[in-house]
């Protein structure tokens, strides 16, 4: 059982469709008190905090299902995931307090399933990084992941943000190198962002670690 004064967790699914996918948001902010406002330009990955003011720093984490989303947010939140996990058919949000800094990180995760990918727009408002999830060893979605990353890119209200690509799942042998993705995800050819790729294995509480360090440099 989590702290409750170091993390907040709500699961909430998108079966009751499109409603529920804009107001959820909403909801949420009124039900934990946050009052996130959108950041007026893009800090990218900067060790800069000069700000009084404890603002949560909203963070959206996205990706094609079985990326390991999901298991990022346990393995953030100090959760140990299931031994077989269920694709996210909603979004799970988590709240960690930075020990080292005045903000909390309002971490967001949204399915990734062709039925949910749909209402990914809905949540965008108010991120401050947008982080995304990429399956390293399943090549042939590569294309695909592709597709649906330049789509997020494309949206007016992302621009100028801070995207960190996780290449997940590196401890599998047939796992794509960072040079492997870049290529595969066009990343040499993103405008507008600074872009970060990681390497991730989140069984390692390493690499968990330089995910951690990555998004409180926010």
């Amino acid at each position: 059982m989590l702290d409750d004064d170091r993390y907040k967790k709500i699961v909430i699914g998108l079966a009751a469709g499109g409603f529920i996918a804009g107001s959820a948001y909403l909801l949420y902010r009124r039900h934990f008190g946050a009052d996130t406002k959108p950041a007026e330009s893009d800090e990218g990955f900067s060790d800069d905090k000069d700000s009084d003011e404890p603002l949560p720093r909203r963070i959206l984490v996205l990706g094609l299902d079985q990326a390991g989303k999901s298991c990022l947010l346990s393995a953030l939140s100090q959760q140990t995931p299931p031994p077989t996990h269920q694709p996210t058919e909603g979004f799970n949000v988590i709240t960690i307090q930075n020990d080292k800094s005045k903000s909390n990180l309002d971490i967001w995760e949204i399915g990734g399933s062709d039925k949910v990918r749909k209402y990914w727009p809905n949540f965008i408002q108010d991120t401050e990084v947008l982080v995304f999830v990429i399956d390293s060893a399943d090549r042939k979605r590569f294309p695909q992941a592709y597709d649906e990353m330049h789509k997020l890119l494309g949206e007016p209200r992302l621009e100028h943000k801070p995207f960190l690509v996780l290449a997940n799942k590196q401890d599998l042998s047939n796992a794509a190198d960072t040079t492997e993705i870049k290529e595969a995800l066009g990343l040499e050819d993103v405008k507008h962002h600074r872009v970060k790729i990681v390497e991730t294995t989140l069984t390692s509480s390493s690499s968990i670690n330089d995910v951690k360090q990555l998004l409180n440099k926010i």
